[in-house]
This record gives structure tokens, sequence and C-alpha cells, in this order.
């Protein structure tokens, strides 16, 4: 069974809702990661907006989509990128503070 991710899209505030944090060149010289890391958090988020946007039935309370579908295979990536997002969530916080106790939630990504 997939996690289902659903992010709410204010149409009138796209733009800043998926606005792109790109580390300064101090922090990219200190940790080089954080570069492509910011990048590919922000591709999980275009990502997300994009599946549910193509399978609106994912968002939906009604069920799950059939075993054998295209909705189906959206829930799953989804779920995915939630799992993805909050490990380099807390990759950022022990890369920002040297902090080796995992953030809350995490306890659940295998």
């Amino acid at each position: 069974m997939c996690l289902v991710l659903f992010i709410p899209i204010d149409h009138g505030k796209a733009a800043k809702a998926m606005s792109l944090y790109l580390p300064t060149p101090s922090e990219i010289d200190e940790t080089p990661e954080l570069a492509i890391l910011s990048v590919l958090n922000f591709t999980l988020d275009v990502v997300s907006h994009a599946l549910v946007a193509a399978h609106p039935e994912i968002a939906s309370e009604d069920g799950l989509p059939p075993a054998a579908s295209a909705a189906r295979c959206a829930e799953c990536i989804l779920g995915h990128a939630y799992k993805l997002k909050l490990l380099l969530a807390s990759y950022g916080h022990f890369v920002a503070t040297g902090d080796e106790e995992p953030l809350s939630g995490n306890e659940e990504i295998e």
C-alpha cells in the first residue's frame, strides 16, 4: 500500500508556493551536495503537483484507484516522493546543525 500525498495548490499563489531555495555560494562551498539536493526537492514538488493534476482521483477520499492503473502508480510515486522529501529535510538539518538526532516523523522511513 502506498502513502498518498496530496499537495493543495492555491493557483493565485502558485509561483510563490513553488519557489526554489538555492543555497548560497558559501553554503555550496561548505556542502556542495546541497545544490543538487535543493533542485531535487523542488523537482519532487513539481512532480507531485503534476501527478495530482493528471490524476485528481488520487486526491479523492472515495477509495483507492484500481490496482493496475496509472493513477495507482502515480499514488505510489507520491508516497515515495513524500518519504524522499522527509529524508532531504533530515539531511539538510543534519548538515546545517551537525546534530545527529533524527527529526520527528522519520522513524517510519525505511
